[in-house]
């Protein structure tokens, strides 16, 4: 099982090892300087709409804490993950719709980490309410430190052990990222459980 983990910037190569890494999936708001994924902000539905133009054949994350643009990125065939933030908001339809769709929903440590008081608190509550959901509709799911500095960066097995206190399945995160990864890596990937022979 390969262990990687999802960020907003380029980590180190030392890094990777120290904090229990095999590979960092890095998303970028520039679709053209050579990162693993693109970074798609969207405050409107159509900010989205303009920016999925701009996607070529590249993982594509969409962050945004407006439902109507979730709602309607999980219905967009380039859309490969819903990122996570703390302003980030999913109802029941959209993580249904997720799971028929198969876009992935990341849940991330790092907005744990930048809360606090009353407003940490209502992230935990949000969390398990999405956990219920994902688990209930079978939709795919990845635990990331979501880190979009250095200092916001966990080991694999901290992010791992915080997810499985909440309850959460980390075996089919740790599933789902491998699907992304071979889908990245693998020219012969075509869709889960489908390889061409080499």
């Amino acid at each position: 099982m390969i262990s990687v983990d999802f960020t907003r910037f380029e980590p180190s190569d030392g890094v990777k090892k120290l904090l229990g890494f095999d590979e960092f999936i890095v998303f970028s708001s520039n679709p053209s300087d050579g990162s693993s994924g693109y970074l798609l902000k969207c405050d409107s539905v159509a900010d989205l709409l303009s920016g999925l133009k701009k996607v070529e054949d590249k993982l594509t994350g969409v962050l945004s804490g407006d439902l109507k643009v979730n709602r309607e990125a999980v219905m967009r065939k380039k859309v490969d993950i819903i990122l996570d933030s703390p302003e980030r908001r999913l109802d029941y339809g959209t993580l249904k719709l997720a799971a028929e769709k198969d876009v992935i929903i990341e849940l991330s440590l790092f907005k744990f980490l930048n809360t606090a008081g009353l407003k940490r608190l209502r992230l935990f509550g949000e969390t398990n309410d999405v956990l219920r959901v994902l688990k209930k509709f079978d939709v795919p799911y990845i635990f990331t430190s979501g880190a979009e500095e250095f200092y916001q960066l966990r080991h694999s097995k901290q992010i791992n052990d915080f997810f499985a206190f909440l309850g959460a399945e980390v075996e089919k995160s740790d599933h789902n990222k491998e699907r992304i990864v071979k889908r990245i890596s693998s020219d012969n990937y075509i869709i889960d459980g489908v390889e061409l022979e080499p």
